[in-house]
């Protein structure tokens, strides 16, 4: 009758509601931590950029970014979902 399908459904949209999927970018920041899209990073001069995901190449801030070494002088801090006060502030600078 199809109601194990339906509830099946039902309860793939209620879980995918309760997270959002990332991309990986397959770099580790200064410290050793994964950096993954959206997450917010901070340089070594202590300005912080959102790391984004657009067109098959990850970007921090305007900059492509994935090549070797690049996350060597970042740090993650945060990300848009936990601390979106970290871009607000560094937005009104």
């Amino acid at each position: 009758d199809g109601g194990d399908i339906q509830n099946v459904d039902a309860y793939h949209k209620k879980m995918t509601n309760n997270f959002v999927l990332e991309q990986f970018t397959s770099l580790k920041d200064k410290n050793g931590k994964d950096i993954y899209e959206n997450d917010i990073v901070q340089n070594e001069q202590g300005q912080q950029m959102l790391i984004n995901y657009k067109s098959g190449c990850f970007l921090v801030g305007n900059y492509y970014f994935g090549s070797i070494g690049a996350g060597k002088i970042l740090e993650v801090i945060g990300d848009i979902h936990k601390n979106p006060e970290l871009l607000e502030v560094e937005n009104d600078k």
